[in-house]
């Protein structure tokens, strides 16, 4: 994949440093693999051109890392079942018990999931409607006596 627009952009230290830190674990640890001096890279974090390709890579790595995660979602089901079908019962016990597990916490993601869709399109409505430059409401919640 091409790197963003915004990381063309950027001048050949800082896009070393840019590379450097989608590999490294830390900004430390980006600093000694690079040779840039951590101060300089804590002054690039601070540039919004900087910040912004560093974000949009870091964001274009994660999906690509959650596609590969989804396509093997269901090869990895299909062997713990298989797992829970073992001889070997203690095999049979661990797969059977991931499997519980994993079900209700895959349904409960779904749920948080509809769940926000839902209050993204409720909170969206209105303000569409509210004349521009105009404030949201504010709602004070009465505080619980002790």
């Amino acid at each position: 994949m091409a790197p963003p627009e915004c990381a063309n952009r950027l001048t050949g230290r800082r896009q070393q440093a840019l590379e450097t830190l989608l590999r490294a674990p830390s900004v430390a640890a980006a600093s000694q693999a690079s040779g840039i001096s951590l101060r300089a890279l804590w002054r690039y974090l601070e540039e919004p051109a900087f910040k912004a390709a560093l974000r949009t890579r870091r964001s274009a790595s994660l999906q690509r890392a959650e596609s590969l995660l989804a396509s093997a979602s269901g090869t990895a089901v299909a062997r713990l079942l298989k797992l829970a079908d073992s001889a070997n019962e203690w095999v049979a016990l661990t797969a059977t018990r991931a499997l519980l597990e994993l079900a209700p916490r895959y349904a409960e993601v779904g749920d948080v999931l509809d769940r926000l869709a839902a209050l993204e399109a409720g909170s969206s409505a209105p303000q569409a409607a509210r004349p521009p430059g105009r404030p949201v409401p504010f709602r004070a919640v009465p505080r619980r006596q002790a």
